[in-house]
């Protein structure tokens, strides 16, 4: 039976030679080799990935510039008027483009607000 020290590593009179590693086994190597492909390869995917943010920032700023001029293009014309008249239904009569018009006023206009031109 070998002693403690023997055991432990400690004592280098119970082995023939001292114990020396030179070269990891070949199961290490092959564990490092792919361990720093895929370190390479998730170094790579995280570049995309920050490359790929970006272009979706920049194309939600495109989107939304792109998406408010077509509102604006979409919008009804604005027509001016003249106004006649108010009438006893909550409308109003105008004169827009050469036509008498009765339109609606938005709710935060009172007709007893508007006055005729003078003519």
């Amino acid at each position: 039976m070998r002693s403690k020290d023997a055991l432990l590593g400690t004592d280098l009179n119970g082995f023939d030679s001292p114990r020396v590693i030179t070269e990891p086994p070949k199961a290490a190597r092959a564990y490092d080799v792919e361990r720093r492909d895929v370190d390479r390869l998730l170094a790579q995917a995280h570049n995309q990935n920050e490359i790929l943010v970006t272009a979706l920032h920049e194309a939600r700023e495109q989107i939304t510039a792109l998406k408010e001029e077509v509102d604006k293009l979409c919008a009804p014309p604005s027509t001016y008027g003249v106004y006649l008249a108010a009438n006893e239904d909550n409308t109003v009569t105008i004169l827009s483009q050469g036509r008498k018009v009765k339109v609606n006023l938005h709710p935060s206009i009172k007709p007893e607000n508007l006055k005729r031109p003078k003519t």
